[in-house]
């Protein structure tokens, strides 16, 4: 409250008068802390402006260093963890990148390889290396046998019937039928078509889990009915001789060896 006494003082008579008719409150604060003299008044409202001005400064300061504190915390903790799991102690994560590293290097070198071979035997064939590897990853056939009968059967495509169906390995073509019969249903607009249809048939009426690609270059038949693929008597003999051939004169023996093993590897 006012001290009655106070209201004595002229100058802060008329102040307080002024601001009561502005409906303005005043407290004792306010009358023991603002000095009457003008000079004074404006040194005083200087020096609590500048606290207020240092204070921000100092708000901000320090607001500054704090988030600056949490930036560094935060990154350490970032790096730390990157850190930990590119170098723990077994090398897992270092492992890891490197089979990755080594299983697209060593299938790119096959891919050169079955290129180049396939190119050195038929030069003017349609049949993409890569889809053939894949197409073998899938249903898990050595490529040689697929090479080896792709070359006796067709020259990949360019010579006999498969000039006419695309049908690299002669799906369909047996003995006794006529083109008619055999374009109806082993019919394809790219010699790449022929190749899942005809891996598929291997799996699964050849190979099955039981036999493996080697046996049937000793005796190419049917699970079941004992069919042959193929009713020439050395047709085996020469698919052998072609995967010999292979072997000799490729890296593809020890770059399918390291690239088998690096599927197992990584679980492809």
């Amino acid at each position: 409250m006012v001290n009655v006494k106070d209201l004595a003082k002229p100058n802060l008579k008329d102040d307080l008068l002024s601001r009561l008719n502005k409906n303005k409150s005043i407290s004792d604060k306010d009358i023991r802390e603002e000095p009457q003299d003008e000079t004074k008044k404006t040194n005083w409202c200087r020096k609590r402006n500048k606290k207020r001005m240092i204070k921000i400064l100092k708000f901000c300061f320090w607001f500054l260093v704090i988030d600056l504190v949490i930036g560094i915390i935060g990154g350490s903790i970032y790096v730390y963890k990157y850190y930990k799991e590119s170098t723990t102690y077994d090398g897992t994560y270092v492992l890891q990148k490197k089979l990755e590293l080594d299983y697209w290097k060593c299938k790119a070198e096959i891919i050169n390889e079955i290129e180049i071979w396939m190119n050195s035997k038929v030069k003017d064939h349609n049949l993409s290396a890569i889809v053939l590897l894949n197409a073998c990853d899938k249903y898990n056939i050595d490529i040689r046998l697929v090479l080896s009968q792709g070359l006796k059967e067709s020259h990949f495509g360019t010579a006999g019937l498969a000039k006419h169906t695309n049908s690299v390995w002669n799906q369909g073509a047996y003995d006794g039928h006529k083109l008619d019969q055999i374009l109806k249903i082993h019919k394809f607009s790219h010699p790449n078509q022929s190749i899942e249809p005809y891996l598929a048939l291997l799996r699964k009426s050849y190979l099955g889990n039981s036999k493996t690609e080697r046996d049937l270059l000793d005796n190419f038949v049917t699970l079941k009915k004992r069919d042959r693929y193929a009713s020439y008597p050395l047709y085996e003999k020469e698919l052998k001789l072609i995967w010999e051939g292979i072997d000799q004169t490729t890296r593809l023996p020890e770059l399918l060896q390291q690239y088998n093993f690096l599927k197992v590897e990584l679980g492809r």
